[in-house]
């Protein structure tokens, strides 16, 4: 902003100017977009705590029978208890596979650092009565 300033007053060509005030725009709605981004990733830091406590708790979850259509109906809702172990298994997995190296044929190494975000891990337990 202070270059637009400067800009003006010194008598930059309109061109410059224009060219100037959209850079400030965008920078300025870049911030705007990062600032929204950090607090959107604070807030799902906070959910995912929260939510670390009940899957370490083993905490029950609705049957997913009910949210599909399920091929019999479940008499009552007490039918299906579902335990989510996602949590658990993710970090045992990650524990086992981070370290692990391949050796190739042609001399180089593969080894695994670390077991991404977009890696995908399910484990449940579902109990019928």
């Amino acid at each position: 902003a202070r270059a637009l300033q400067q800009a003006k007053t010194s008598g930059l060509p309109l061109a410059e100017q224009h060219r100037l005030k959209n850079e400030v725009e965008r920078l300025k709605k870049l911030k705007a977009s990062y600032e929204g981004a950090t607090d959107k990733k604070q807030k799902e830091r906070e959910n995912e705590k929260q939510a670390e406590v009940q899957r370490l708790q083993g905490a029950q979850l609705e049957a997913k029978a009910k949210a599909a259509a399920s091929e019999a109906p479940a008499p009552c809702g007490d039918y299906l208890k579902e335990q989510d172990f996602t949590y658990w298994t993710r970090k045992r997995i990650s524990e086992a596979v981070v370290g692990v190296t391949y050796k190739c044929q042609g001399g180089g190494t593969i080894e695994v650092t670390e077991l991404q975000e977009q890696s995908k891990v399910q484990a449940a337990i579902t109990t019928k009565r």
